[in-house]
């Protein structure tokens, strides 16, 4: 669809963008919950898993009053049958079964995958009468370890894979997986192990609290951010929950409870709460902010806590050729002002595509500092209708928090005069082209894609550029007082 190129100086007012529907995947580790507990979490957290057969009997008769949806666990080989019945029974929407807790682990489930395999058949025969999917068993590095024939099994694969010889033919429908290493590197490794069993993964506990590290309680968050853009984002991941909800011996231990007193949520739930989720269908009505976190697809980037005035995460390890990806409706054709708040350690340039032409390269200075913010300006004109637009990294070395369109003008009678008013022809062209202009010009530049002046002309109504190396430019009119009037991207034909 054809973009309209006309771009002139000025700023714009912020307006937010509403919350998106999440996708399910986000769920908690906890077994002691209240009404009003779940009112806080409600509606980001949309599942959650106690380690028994049955929910907490503080919640057991509300629990779907607040949009959760609870999955019972067979912790060892020696749950209660009647009680899963009858509950299965009661709540015939359930649709999984998460099977045995840590087997490999003595002070957990303590199952050797001999022992696992054996009780399986009485596992899925339950499934299969409820029409249940199966989860499991939930894995993890062990140090205190089940031994059999030989192996103490303190790799997670290596219980996996000899459970899965064990017990052949068996259905096991998802991977469950718990991780508690510290860096985002690591989660990211992890998760691409269990990969090789070519089944969706849950990872059912989920934290940074390897060797018990004491960590701050901004190191949690910084984990938490992009832990939870990476699940979000892995279409592998089919479900995560953070461990735990609330824990009275917390001050032996990592920052890592979402909930404080009844119904109140800690800082980590909060950000728990309004991680973003990348709907590949969402679209973003315009004028508004976008966070950048709050991209539909994405290629080459992680998101972490930012130290900007606004938002509570930004995008950063920025490659060059990675990319952001969003779909806008623009309700009518207008002028767009957008505003891209940046941090810079060099300049660097970002390009805006949109439906796969380029239309803008936006030269960012450099801020000294990647978490030293500033707003760049620029502005576009769009026509109505539903774009994909992406942001594309030219260069690496910067951060990015938002963008954002505000409406100039969105008169379609002045759009039409602004378009008919600045007119180059022919374009392409091999080196002379034409003006038709209305406005009062007295200057005309010549920049590359990268915005460097490459060539200043006074205005005349037919230009030379056969000096320039062929490519794409960008001609810009200029009045007396020096204010962009008008810009057009030119190409110049071999």
């Amino acid at each position: 669809m054809n973009v309209i190129r006309l771009l002139i100086i000025i700023l714009g007012t912020i307006i937010s963008v509403s919350a998106v529907a999440q996708t399910g995947k986000r769920g908690i580790a906890y077994g002691n919950h209240s009404p009003e507990d779940m009112e806080a979490l409600s509606p980001d957290v949309t599942w959650w898993y106690n380690w028994a057969v049955t929910p907490e009997s503080s919640v057991a008769g509300v629990f779907q009053d607040y949009g959760f949806e609870f999955v019972p666990m067979t912790w060892n080989g020696n749950y209660n049958e009647a009680q899963l019945r009858a509950f299965l029974a009661e709540h015939p929407e359930t649709k999984y079964i998460l099977a045995f807790n840590e087997p490999n682990f003595l002070e957990q489930a303590n199952m050797t995958p001999t022992e696992a395999a054996a009780a399986w058949p009485r596992l899925e025969a339950i499934a299969n009468e409820f029409d249940l999917e199966i989860v499991g068993p939930a894995v993890n590095f062990c140090g205190n370890c089940v031994t059999e024939n030989g192996t103490t099994y303190y790799d997670p694969f290596e219980y996996l894979d000899d459970f899965f010889e064990a017990c052949e033919g068996c259905r096991v429908d998802y991977i469950a997986v718990h991780g508690y290493m510290n860096t985002v590197e690591a989660l990211q490794w992890y998760i691409g192990e269990f990969k090789k069993y070519d089944k969706p993964i849950w990872l059912t506990e989920f934290n940074a609290w390897e060797d018990n590290q004491n960590f701050s309680l901004e190191q949690q968050l910084n984990y938490m951010i992009g832990a939870v853009d990476f699940l979000e984002s892995d279409p592998d991941v089919f479900r995560y929950s953070w461990f735990i909800g609330r824990w009275n011996g917390i001050n032996n231990y990592p920052h890592i409870e979402l909930l404080a007193s009844n119904g109140e949520l800690t800082v980590l739930g909060e950000t728990y709460k309004k991680m973003p989720v990348h709907d590949e269908t969402r679209v973003v009505q315009i004028p508004a902010t976008i966070e950048a976190e709050e991209y539909n697809r994405m290629n080459g980037i992680r998101i972490e806590k930012t130290a900007d005035e606004t938002g509570f995460a930004n995008v950063g390890y920025i490659d060059a050729g990675d990319w952001l990806e969003y779909k806008i409706e623009v309700p009518d054709s207008g002028i767009y002002a957008i505003d891209f708040r940046i941090a810079s350690n060099q300049t660097s340039v970002i390009s805006l595509i949109v439906d796969g032409e380029e239309i803008l390269a936006q030269t960012l200075n450099n801020t000294s500092g990647w978490q030293s913010w500033e707003t760049v300006s620029n502005t576009v004109t769009l026509p109505a209708g539903v774009y994909t637009i992406q942001l594309k990294a030219v260069t690496s070395g910067f951060n990015i928090n938002w963008f954002k369109f505000t409406a100039v003008s969105t008169n379609a009678s002045e759009i039409k005069d602004a378009e008919n008013s600045f007119i180059v022809f022919p374009n392409p062209g091999n080196g002379l082209f034409n003006i038709r202009a209305s406005q009062n010009i007295k200057e005309l530049t010549i920049t590359n894609i990268l915005g460097s002046v490459v060539l200043s002309l006074p205005f005349s109504n037919q230009i030379d550029l056969s000096s320039l190396t062929p490519g794409i430019y960008l001609l810009r009119a200029l009045n007396e007082k020096g204010k962009i009037v008008a810009l057009r991207k030119i190409i110049l034909k071999n």
